[in-house]
């Protein structure tokens, strides 16, 4: 019988390198980190009344796809089916659908009518403020200082109020492409630094 940690992070053939080891770091925070066949990297991420299996995972520690759990067991059960970054585990209380599709989407049926959305549309060219970049752990701030990223657009969360999704393209190692999705009080410290 596979014991918790040999589930968390198997050692099977490609599914453990140098940066699965940078994901269970504690700059990072995942309990498990794994590579799929197809190259994703995904892990187990606990929260504060749960575990969360995200894919799609980058050395910004941002994600593509979240899925939330209650209960360790089936967090767990699911994760260790995963095979590829399109593969949907089953039974979660909460899903943070970040893939390109849906935001696009979201952004079809939603109209501008926050006040930031019209003051800094898709498209805006921004970096990181100063002040945000303080905040971040120093291997991070150095990854992004004085990098240009673009708002691709916004889509609201739990909040009524929309959060900005900010692209920074051909960056990393690992990803042609990846994105945060600001909280809605960093918005401002994104948007000092509009270019």
């Amino acid at each position: 019988m596979e014991s918790i940690h040999e589930t968390l992070n198997p050692s099977g053939f490609g599914q453990q390198d140098e940066f699965t080891d940078w994901m269970r770091s504690a700059a990072a925070g995942f309990v498990g980190a794994k590579r799929l066949p197809d190259g994703t990297y995904c892990g187990v991420l606990p929260l504060i009344f749960t575990y969360a299996i995200c894919l799609g995972v980058t050395y910004e520690a941002a994600y593509q796809k979240r899925f939330c759990y209650k209960d360790t067991p089936v967090c767990l059960h699911e994760y260790s089916k995963l095979a590829s970054f399109n593969d949907e585990p089953k039974d979660w209380v909460a899903r943070r659908p970040q893939v390109l599709e849906v935001i696009e989407e979201n952004m079809a049926s939603t109209t501008a009518t926050n006040c930031q959305e019209k003051k800094h549309p898709a498209g805006t060219a921004v970096r990181f403020s100063e002040s945000y970049l303080s905040m971040l752990a120093e291997k991070e701030r150095r990854r992004y200082q004085g990098r240009e990223g673009k708002i691709r657009g916004y889509r609201l969360q739990d909040d009524p109020k929309p959060r900005p999704i900010v692209f920074f393209e051909k960056f990393g190692r690992y990803k042609e492409e990846v994105f945060f999705e600001m909280p809605w009080t960093d918005i401002e410290l994104v948007v000092q630094a509009v270019i």
